[in-house]
């Protein structure tokens, strides 16, 4: 390339320049000349004339560093101008396009409240100088930005304003038409994921792709790409959904985006658990990861938020960058799929243990509260958390509660109540009404109880359907969470007792279950770590206690075996007044002789 000596003048010089680094930006990102472009560039307008020329260069530096995933070198290019955007003399489509650069820096390192501050800074400045070059791409950072954080409600609003924006008439001569129809078109479709709207995911994607091949901008096209990729697997089209993820893949090997690979690794790992290719998933998985806790991507430009939990859902069960995945989830409000409900290393804003305890952790930690003054709203979540999810009418809660008041005396003091609560907990939506019916969101709420219930109805399946190893993996995780009775010593009430029961019935019963495996299985050791379990809830159940006797007497443990004997004999006659049974007798009989 050419250096300063080499051009007529500094003033055609910094233009050819800055007309390179425009060019290369977006055609040719990883040219090995890019960067020598923009030394140039940056170095022939350094004067105060050349302002305008350097604060164009300025964004496109941050347009390349967001989009190759470089964003220490856009922070760096928006911070100059930024600076320059600040002087009086700078022109107002030189402010507004200063406006664009902050709000893609923000919508793309995942600062939503930044980047919302921003558009409507935008916005307002477009409406006073009359400037809408910018409009387009103003909003739908807006509704793109919406969508990372989950809110499909804003980012529709933000869609509206855009649609209204366009020419009537598309033009294959106009550049900005084109510009902004990809815009339309990409954000339609991202929503349409997002809402699970399949109809408009029929059309939009194909359009998008249409005006980015127009555009010739091949991380434009390559994020396209995976965004028809994604859309086609959702509409059932599996072998036309990996042909649009190898064309984007090839874009991202052949320009070096990090952002782009992230993006690729991320599609490739969904696509790879859907074909229950558990092991290659794991492995994408972890590359994604590893690549964006490194460069620290919040966001995915491709996928929608249910694709985005149910990989983050599959981290966090293997161990993957837990920290940074469950960092995500909170950046972007991700709703677990109802298949990772019991996933406890999700970052639930709230997490409630019922099981020999009672205590409520908000964002990790403990809600701190005087049990007295706090009874009653604390006693409307302890009824919810015993109905489970079917929830239950707040005139039957009301009358649970106040069963001494008249039916409207009854109802405003559950009201008050449960106003109460929301302020207590601090997440209001996690407790809804809707139509007389009171619920707490298991999408919103980990409830120890409601979990544990879950993983043993899934295992029973497992059982059932001779599943064996992953009906021991959900009986175990089951057993873990119990830690003792249903509210833990708190007083009997007539709600609480046939929970409690159950609770402890349905541990009692998967305890001998599994502890009988073990035993058919000749796994002694495990076998007598279950019934120990389950002999520490109920020392009154015989059947623990002459299966401990028999793992013992397998393990050579005989005094062991003879001492629970002589302990449970002299409990079960003091309690109930009667014998350990013959067949238990005769156990430590067998036992004795040997």
């Amino acid at each position: 390339m050419r250096n300063v000596k080499g051009f007529p003048s500094p003033e055609i010089g910094a233009k050819v320049a800055s007309g390179m680094t425009t060019a290369l930006a977006l055609r040719k990102p990883q040219h090995p000349e890019f960067h020598q472009w923009v030394d140039q560039a940056l170095l022939l307008t350094k004067s105060p004339q050349m302002m305008n020329v350097r604060m164009r260069v300025l964004f496109q530096l941050v347009l390349y560093g967001c989009l190759m995933g470089e964003f220490e070198r856009a922070n760096s290019a928006l911070s100059m101008l930024s600076q320059l955007t600040g002087s009086k003399d700078v022109p107002p489509f030189l402010k507004i396009i200063g406006k664009l650069a902050e709000v893609m820096y923000h919508q793309f390192t995942g600062s939503h409240k930044k980047c919302m501050k921003a558009v409507a800074e935008g916005m307002e400045f477009a409406r006073k100088t009359g400037i809408h070059i910018v409009d387009q791409p103003l909003l739908a950072h807006g509704s793109l930005s919406s969508l990372n954080v989950n809110d499909s409600k804003n980012a529709r609003q933000f869609l509206d304003k855009l649609a209204s924006t366009l020419n009537l008439i598309p033009s294959s001569e106009d550049l900005l038409d084109i510009r902004n129809r990809h815009i339309y078109h990409f954000v339609s479709a991202r929503l349409a994921l997002a809402c699970g709207d399949l109809a408009e995911l029929s059309f939009h994607p194909d359009l998008a792709l249409k005006y980015a091949n127009e555009i010739e901008a091949p991380v434009f096209i390559s994020f396209t790409h995976f965004l028809n990729a994604i859309a086609l697997h959702r509409l059932g089209k599996k072998e036309e959904a990996l042909d649009q993820l190898q064309k984007g893949s090839l874009i991202t090997t052949e320009i070096k985006s990090k952002l782009l690979d992230f993006n690729s690794l991320l599609t490739q790992a969904y696509f790879a658990f859907d074909r229950e290719e558990e092991g290659s998933g794991l492995r994408l998985l972890n590359m994604a990861f590893a690549l964006g806790k490194d460069q620290r991507f919040l966001n995915t430009f491709s996928g929608d938020p249910s694709m985005t939990a149910r990989l983050c859902a599959k981290a966090l069960e293997a161990g993957i960058e837990v920290d940074y995945v469950r960092e995500i989830i909170q950046k972007r409000n991700l709703i677990p799929e109802k298949s990772s409900l019991q996933l406890e290393q999700w970052p639930w804003p709230l997490k409630i243990y019922t099981l020999g305890r009672f205590e409520i952790l908000k964002d990790g930690k403990p809600i701190p509260f005087s049990r007295k003054a706090q009874e009653k709203p604390l006693s409307i979540l302890k009824v919810l958390i015993a109905m489970r999810e079917k929830g239950i009418r707040t005139e039957d809660i009301a009358n649970i509660l106040w069963p001494e008041a008249d039916g409207d005396l009854a109802y405003h003091s559950f009201q008050t109540t449960l106003h109460r609560l929301r302020l207590l907990i601090g997440y209001s939506e996690a407790l809804q009404v809707r139509e007389g019916h009171l619920t707490l969101d298991p999408c919103r709420c980990w409830v120890d109880a409601w979990v544990f219930e879950r993983l043993l109805e899934e295992a029973d399946i497992n059982w059932k359907e001779k599943i064996t190893e992953k009906a021991i993996q959900l009986t175990e995780k089951a057993i873990a969470l119990y830690r003792g009775p249903f509210l833990g010593m708190e007083a009997d009430q007539s709600w609480k007792l046939p929970v409690r029961e159950k609770l402890r019935n349905r541990f009692l019963r998967s305890v001998s279950k599994l502890g009988d495996h073990w035993s058919q299985a000749g796994q002694w050791e495990n076998a007598r770590d279950c019934y120990q379990k389950g002999f520490e809830v109920d020392d009154l159940a015989e059947g623990f206690c002459r299966g401990l006797m028999v793992c013992y007497q397998r393990l050579d443990q005989r005094a062991e075996a003879l001492s629970l004997y002589q302990r449970f004999e002299k409990r079960l006659k003091a309690v109930l007044g009667i014998e350990p049974s013959e067949k238990t007798k005769m156990l430590r009989e067998e036992i004795i002789k040997k």
